[in-house]
């Protein structure tokens, strides 16, 4: 391993304990946040705010309640009603046929009639939109952490990411961006239109090269340095020693006017894949993205984040329920919060929430 290997390695596992740290202090506080919100919730400090909002939502039926001078005892939920009954006489696989037998009573439930199943009923009309933000944030969810599997994966595997035979690579240098009209060969072989170029940070597809065959001269190769840094040049001669018989591979980028000395006399096992044509420069610059340090905290601080403040938010809502639903009960008994006491020990609010 290299000095500039070590390097890049000791960042790397510096930088995911400084996320983890980060990570559990966030979540620390964020989750002192919450227990404090939800006792401040609990012990009826937002009282006056929840009565005043309550009652200029459900006007209505509070106006209507008072009229009638109701009390919760003499508030009716449902009605018996008569409906028709039918009866199946003929069920076909493609036909069902029905008979009115006459007139049934059933329970017919009636309008919310009190501030509590005015809640209750729009709470059932919510649910289906709840799922829908359930299934939405866990495929936000699936993707962070695909995201972050690519990234490890990449930084991991120094810039490449193989299935079988097929694989991934990120390329960081602009040597095969541009044609150098000295690279005669580029003009002869028809290889300077845009199509032949690989633009700097594009994500391309490589295809393992096992076989001596599957050397072909003007394509591009992928090889590895002395420094383990794999490059990608087009290859432009291939030379067979008459004394040894090795084969030597000589590379050359095509925005430079020569190669370079490492790149003179390689050997077959020093070259590792070949391009096969695919490149993608957004999704080139987001594994880039992710393969930097920077990108790497900022999805890990992105999936804490989420999961600490819907965690929070979640029982946040779920004493905000248990308080509203308490309140609306004491304004449909008629009473007015603001003459409570503002303060309520543990155990009364113990008691409240068995009452609830």
């Amino acid at each position: 391993m290299t000095g500039q290997e070590l390097l890049g390695n000791v960042a790397f596992y510096v930088s995911l304990i400084v996320v983890i740290a980060m990570a559990i202090t966030f979540s620390i506080l964020f989750g002192i946040y919450g227990y404090y919100k939800i006792k401040h919730i609990k012990y009826g400090h937002e009282d006056i705010q929840l009565e005043k909002s309550l009652r200029n939502r459900y006007k209505e039926i509070i106006r209507k309640n008072e009229d009638k001078n109701l009390k919760m005892s003499d508030v009716e939920h449902s009605r018996m009603a008569n409906k028709p009954d039918y009866v199946l006489v003929q069920n076909d696989p493609h036909v069902k046929t029905f008979t009115l037998v006459g007139e049934k009573e059933v329970e017919e439930k009636l309008e919310p009639t009190t501030v509590v199943e005015a809640i209750l009923e729009e709470k059932k009309k919510s649910k289906k939109w709840r799922v829908v933000s359930n299934i939405f944030f866990a495929i936000f969810y699936i993707l962070l952490l695909i995201l972050l599997g690519v990234s490890i994966a990449f930084n991991v595997t120094n810039r490449q990411l193989y299935i079988g035979n097929q694989g991934l690579v990120t390329i960081r240098t602009g040597s095969m961006e541009t044609a150098n009209e000295n690279n005669d060969y580029l003009f002869e072989e028809g290889l300077d239109k845009p199509e032949d170029r690989i633009v700097q940070y594009s994500l391309i597809s490589v295809t393992k090269v096992t076989s001596p065959e599957d050397m072909e001269l003007y394509k591009i190769y992928g090889y590895r340095t002395e420094d383990n840094i794999l490059v990608f040049h087009r290859l432009i001669r291939i030379y067979t020693s008459p004394e040894s018989g090795i084969t030597y591979y000589t590379f050359r980028g095509d925005a430079n006017e020569e190669s370079l000395s490492f790149e003179l006399l390689l050997e077959f096992d020093d070259i590792e894949c070949m391009y096969s044509g695919f490149q993608n420069y957004g999704l080139g610059v987001a594994i880039t993205y992710l393969q930097s340090n920077i990108g790497l905290i900022a999805i890990l601080s992105a999936f804490i984040f989420l999961i600490t403040y819907q965690t929070t938010e979640y029982y946040i809502e779920k004493a905000y329920d248990a308080r509203t639903q308490f309140i609306a009960k004491e304004i449909d008994a008629g009473k007015i919060i603001s003459s409570l006491p503002p303060n309520l020990t543990k155990k009364q609010v113990k008691k409240m929430g068995e009452k609830i």
